[in-house]
Order: C-alpha cells, then sequence, then structure tokens
C-alpha cells in the first residue's frame, strides 16, 4: 500500500499530467475519486462540505465556512484515535496556512481540503486495500503557498517545511512515491497567466519566492527520506521512468 502523489510548481502541468495518466491506467490504481465517493457514504457532513468547497464557497460569507471548519475539527477531536495520530500533522499544516499570505476564504478553502485528505489517507490505510491510491496534489503539496515576508520568514518556513514532512512521514504505515513536474519557473509563469491562479507569480518577487520555496519542499523531502522521481519537460523516456519508478 503506498501513496503516489504529483507535486510541484503551481503552473507546473499537475493536473493534466494526473488525468492523461488516469485514463491509461484506471485499473492499476485506486483514484482520488473512488476513494473519495467510498468514504463520502460512511461520512455525510464530508459530503456535504465537499459540496460546500467545490461549488458554492465564493458565495458564501468566512464566518460561514469558518464555523463549518470549526465542525469539522470538532468532530475530528471526538474521535480520539484519529486526532492523537495526526495530531502532529495538522499542528504543523496549521501554522503554514496562517503565515500564508492568501485572503481568508481561501486560507479556509485550503484547510478544508487539507483536512478532508488527511481523513482520506487515514481511511485509505486502514482499509488495508491491495491497490496503491494514485492523487493529484494530495498532502506533500500542501506548502506550496504564498507566504508573507518571505525572505524575512524564510528560516521559519523551512523549520516549518521540514516538521510537516516529517510529521507526516511519520504516520503509521504511510509509504510514498513522489512525482515531481521539475518544470522551470518562467514556463510555469506562461502557462498561468491566463488562470485564475496566475496571480501567485504577480511580481518578480514571487518567481524568486516560490523559487526558493521549491527549493526548501525539494531539500526537507530529501532529508526526510522521501521517494522522490523528477520528470523534466523535455524527457522521451517519461513512461518507461515512471513505470520503473512505481514498480
Amino acid at each position: 500500500m503506498k501513496v503516489i502523489e504529483i507535486f510541484g510548481l503551481p503552473g507546473s502541468g499537475k493536473s493534466n499530467f494526473y488525468n492523461n495518466f488516469y485514463k491509461k491506467n484506471k485499473n492499476l490504481f485506486i483514484y482520488e475519486k473512488k476513494l473519495l465517493n467510498d468514504y463520502k457514504e460512511k461520512d455525510l457532513y464530508i459530503k456535504f462540505l465537499s459540496i460546500i468547497f467545490f461549488k458554492y464557497h465564493k458565495f458564501l460569507p468566512s464566518i460561514i465556512l469558518m464555523s463549518l471548519i470549526f465542525f469539522l475539527e470538532k468532530k475530528l477531536i471526538k474521535n480520539s484515535k484519529f486526532f492523537k495520530k495526526n495530531f502532529e500533522i495538522i499542528r504543523n499544516a496549521n501554522k503554514m496556512i496562517e503565515l500564508s499570505n492568501f485572503n481568508i476564504n481561501r486560507k479556509i478553502r485550503i484547510k478544508f481540503f487539507f483536512l478532508r485528505n488527511l481523513i482520506l489517507l487515514n481511511y485509505y490505510l486502514n482499509s488495508k486495500k491491495d491497490k496503491n491510491l494514485f492523487f493529484d496534489q494530495f498532502l506533500i503539496q500542501l506548502p506550496y503557498m504564498r507566504y508573507d515576508n518571505f525572505i524575512t520568514n524564510k528560516e521559519k518556513i523551512e523549520k516549518m517545511v521540514y516538521r510537516y514532512y516529517n510529521s507526516l512521514k511519520k504516520l503509521k504505515n504511510f509509504k510514498s512515491k513522489l512525482i515531481y513536474l521539475d518544470v522551470p519557473i518562467r514556463i510555469c509563469k506562461l502557462r498561468t497567466d491566463n488562470r485564475a491562479y496566475g496571480r501567485f507569480y504577480n511580481t518578480i518577487n514571487d518567481l524568486n519566492d516560490f523559487g526558493a520555496l521549491n527549493k526548501i519542499c525539494l531539500v526537507n523531502l530529501k532529508k526526510n527520506d522521501y521517494e522522490v522521481i523528477n520528470l523534466n519537460v523535455n524527457e522521451k523516456e517519461k513512461k518507461l521512468k515512471i513505470k520503473n519508478f512505481l514498480n
């Protein structure tokens, strides 16, 4: 049982890669939608929140969204086994989300998808399924956010990223293989210019900050002994390289 995740800079082509891979390898893995649909039938509150945060979050005030997350957290705390097992991961993730300079609604939405993915991970690990889980931007991707005063807070961010990856690695039975899309940041910017998240790269400082953040994430994954494969945009042997890596 391994979790395979695609991660990388905004605009590196993660979702496109995931969708193409899914179409060609449907029967080899458990994919995001299948796992989520299985779990939602067991947890109606997650089913309800998924609808809200996918479709209606833009139309709701922050106080409503915050209340929904508050009740989700209360629900998780009541599940003492889950909370004890995942407390350190949640604490480290919350610190990074709070330091990000996204608006409050975006922070709340990021927090929901983080908690949902963590719940799904635990469900998958406990279910002892015979297929590996394949996800686009699951939990490793979380630190890729914009942060307040990145240069000033760089050392603090680096420690946060290390602790987050370290706490995730300690989760019992958690084994992962990571596919990093190694795309130059200038190409990522060009790809995002006409997309909603293109605002990630508004200025030269944004480009420099994300370049530095990318290095921080890669270094700290290595420090925590994660298995990572780098896929370059120009690689001709991508299919063979992925096949060998995932076997």
